[in-house]
């Protein structure tokens, strides 16, 4: 093989998905087990000190805090996503998408069983429990503040969530597959991380473990 097409066949198989699981990405490029004991760790680091910038400037903007909040993810979204290309050589999407550009329809096919499956689940609680209440407890006074903040609301709702479904969902639970090879155990695993991370905001709500 000549070089010029060594260098074709490498690109080809940074582009086209290796199956139709995303996390099969997980043993592609650079993918000794060790990279991912170092990548998950550091990636959570650039969580923490990434958000650290915009968490400053939003301090002189008191009333929108609460909203501008979501933003101090995006930052550590471009450093996880450095991460994954640095240390793993091969694509940053590939820590989210089987291939680019994604499969929307699936995506939005996803969503949509989700959003459903809670109404259903509300629904349910308000027909079987009378005492149910539907709140929105932590968003009204949001919600108070007009159409500019709410728009800022649902920006910033997809860039927090955004990175957090890249890091648990994708490099945390890449990274249990790569070392189990059993897609329902990293589901597991990334989901017990997810969880201990976001205990203390039953809190907020007035409810324990």
């Amino acid at each position: 093989m000549t070089e010029q097409q060594g260098n074709s066949a490498e690109g080809a198989s940074q582009s086209a998905p290796p199956s139709a699981n995303y996390l099969e990405w997980a043993r592609q490029g650079r993918a000794h087990i060790v990279l991912y004991v170092l990548a998950v760790p550091l990636a959570f680091l650039g969580w923490q000190f990434g958000s650290i910038p915009a968490a400053l400037l939003i301090g002189n903007f008191e009333d929108q805090s609460a909203v501008l909040l979501q933003f101090t993810f995006l930052l550590p979204a471009i450093i996880l996503l450095a991460i994954v290309r640095l240390f793993f050589g091969r694509p940053a999407w590939s820590v989210a998408f089987v291939t680019w550009p994604p499969r929307w329809r699936h995506y939005f096919i996803g969503v949509a069983i989700g959003w459903l499956t809670l109404i259903i689940l509300d629904a349910l609680c308000i027909a079987f429990y009378p005492g149910y209440e539907v709140t929105f407890r932590g968003f009204d006074a949001m919600i108070a503040g007009g159409l500019i903040t709410i728009a800022l609301l649902v920006i910033g709702f997809f860039i927090q969530t955004g990175f957090e479904e890249l890091f648990f969902r994708g490099l945390v639970m890449q990274a249990a597959y790569r070392g189990v090879a059993w897609g329902p155990l990293a589901i597991i695993v990334q989901a017990l991380f997810f969880a201990s991370l976001h205990a203390s905001n039953l809190q907020g709500y007035g409810s324990g473990w």
